[in-house]
């Protein structure tokens, strides 16, 4: 069972993502969202997180910072980004961090849940 942490600074991004998740039949032990990238790393600290999907463009702190914490507090975290940015600099960025997926927002269903599967299967 896998733990996922969803970060988003909008709640209904958080909420649609995480209901998907739950309904999707993938082996999900918990499934933790965060509003800021402060509120991640509390959770980063506290929970054995698996999977981190975080937006990229967030208040205070970066999705792009928010990976860098991640590696330093727990470097095994896998991580896929949201975006509403196609710019090549912000992929080229996160995939340099180690991102498995970089998605543009809106999101559809089905790709956000392949990106998940395949890097839950490569985690197996």
């Amino acid at each position: 069972m896998y733990n996922i942490l969803i970060v988003d600074d909008e709640p209904l991004i958080c909420r649609g993502l995480s209901s998907l998740l739950q309904s999707s039949g993938l082996a999900i032990g918990s499934l933790h969202t965060a509003l800021s990238g402060h509120e991640a790393l509390d959770y980063l600290r506290m929970e054995e997180i698996d999977l981190l999907i975080t937006d990229i463009q967030m208040g205070a702190m970066s999705g792009i910072e928010l990976m860098h914490q991640a590696k330093i507090l727990k470097p095994w975290v896998q991580a896929i980004v949201i975006s509403a940015h196609e710019t090549f600099q912000y992929a080229q960025l996160a995939m340099r961090l180690g991102a498995k997926d970089y998605l543009i927002k809106p999101l559809k269903n089905e790709q956000f849940l392949n990106a998940v599967r395949s890097v839950l299967l490569q985690m197996e």
